[in-house]
């Protein structure tokens, strides 16, 4: 019975934490020249989602020739946004220090969505290419999203 307690509170808090994680997606986009950093956007219909698409590189950034293949899950995903918003946030210093979604905070008549941007490390990178980490977060209520150091 010792044994089985520990185990029991374990598993339990594993399923209380997994129900509370948003879909997350980090990966690599092009920026153009005179984009913000960092850039806040909220995507609510198909034609912004395929415009952000379309900035998502098909072959990641490597210097083995030829590049292999992006295997980027949001450039493929059917994504509802029906009922879901996606939120990106996206920089252009660094191919390596992807931003971090940090958590939210309800408040009275809106949430709180941080994110922080880590250091960027010293690093080649090719011209026009950036970071950018997206969540889906349920549609319907008023967001408001802040870096955070």
């Amino acid at each position: 019975m010792k044994r089985v307690f520990p185990l029991v509170l374990m598993l339990a808090c594993l399923c209380l934490a997994g129900g509370a994680e948003e879909t997350q997606f980090q990966g690599w986009v092009y920026f153009e020249e005179g984009d913000p950093s960092p850039y806040i956007q909220t995507i609510t219909d198909r034609a912004a989602l395929d415009e952000f698409r379309g900035r998502i590189p098909e072959y990641r950034p490597t210097k083995k020739k030829p590049a292999p293949t992006n295997d980027d899950p949001l450039r493929t995903r059917e994504i509802d946004l029906g009922g879901q918003t996606l939120v990106v946030v996206s920089r252009n210093q660094t191919i390596s220090a992807h931003p971090e979604f940090v958590g939210q905070e309800e408040a009275m008549s809106e949430t709180l969505l941080k994110f922080r941007l880590p250091e960027p490390p010293p690093e080649a990178r090719p011209y026009g290419w950036g970071t950018y980490r997206a969540i889906l977060v349920p549609s319907g209520k008023q967001y408001r999203i802040v870096i955070v150091e």
